[in-house]
């Protein structure tokens, strides 16, 4: 079993049309989908001290994730607007917390407990500035950054050095031959191998020697929050684990991370667990008088 750190922020995904707030933010998630995945999994991050910062807490705990580098800032927590459409998410505003807003900063000891990892996780959303991924590739720690949409080529200069598992979306990339293209580029900056994700139409990977393409696995679709993450991290922990060399390593990785991703599609929120309200959602933010909030059981919640 490996062991896989995710270094970043968590928030609470706000379905306002059905009164429930889901756990989330990207290195929550993956964090616990490093566990499901069957790596020893932690987080490093920061809470809140609120009530939803309490109840992220309380379920990476529920899953089985180490959070003793962990630090509980005294605030509110953060959480993104969300809907769905035919069970895509899409975000439509956020509130940054006191979580969300704190840049992390890794200590000697942070990194000295970071060093007895097999595989660090983040990404470009996790307030984590490029000099403290320097520190995380310095342990010579495998590192995987998801970079998303949010990258130019001077970010992908600057950051990919640092990076061994390089994953960005590349939906508004062109086709085929612009993406693999994109992919050789920013495999010459550093990283060991570059993941481009393309959503339902699978992924491009590129090692320095060859392309595999990928088909994203079938899914029975409830809500895609996560997918993205689920595919990174399962994909990640899968190749570091993995005991295969060469192009049957990626195509294990690839296979397993497709899988993995088709099941988290089939979750509420990212990873279940929601957490219900009533009430407007900002008067949640200035008063917690009068306000209920608790495990939501059904229909919506965790299903795995």
């Amino acid at each position: 079993m490996i062991r896989s750190i995710s270094i970043g922020f968590n928030t609470m995904d706000a379905y306002d049309f059905i009164k429930t707030m889901y756990p989330g933010g990207n290195q929550l998630n993956t964090a616990i989908y490093a566990k499901w995945a069957g790596a020893d999994a932690a987080y490093l991050g920061y809470f809140a001290d609120d009530v939803r910062g309490r109840h992220l807490k309380q379920v990476m705990e529920k899953n089985g994730v180490d959070l003793s580098r962990c630090k509980v800032l005294h605030g509110q927590c953060s959480y993104a607007m969300t809907t769905l459409v035919d069970g895509n998410r899409t975000f439509h505003g956020t509130r940054k917390g006191v979580n969300a807003m704190t840049p992390i900063v890794l200590d000697a000891v942070d990194l000295a407990y970071i060093k007895g990892f097999d595989l660090a996780i983040s990404d470009c959303y996790s307030n984590l500035a490029v000099e403290e991924i320097q520190k995380i590739n310095d342990l010579g720690v495998p590192f995987a950054y998801d970079f998303s949409e949010e990258f130019t080529e001077a970010v992908l200069k600057e950051y990919c050095p640092h990076i061994d598992y390089c994953f960005l979306s590349c939906n508004q990339q062109g086709g085929e031959a612009q993406i693999q293209e994109l992919l050789r580029r920013i495999h010459s900056y550093g990283p060991k191998v570059v993941v481009g994700t393309r959503g339902a139409e699978g992924q491009i990977v590129f090692d320095g020697e060859q392309f595999y393409s990928g088909k994203a696995a079938k899914a029975d679709i409830v809500d895609t929050m996560g997918a993205g993450d689920s595919f990174t991290c399962s994909f990640s922990v899968a190749y570091t684990n993995s005991q295969k060399t060469g192009a049957d390593r990626i195509r294990e990785a690839m296979d397993f991370g497709s899988q993995f991703a088709a099941k988290v599609c089939g979750l509420n929120g990212s990873v279940g667990d929601g957490l219900t309200y009533e009430g407007e959602l900002e008067s949640l933010y200035s008063s917690e008088d009068g306000y209920i909030y608790k495990p939501y059981v059904k229909p919506f919640g965790q299903t795995k």
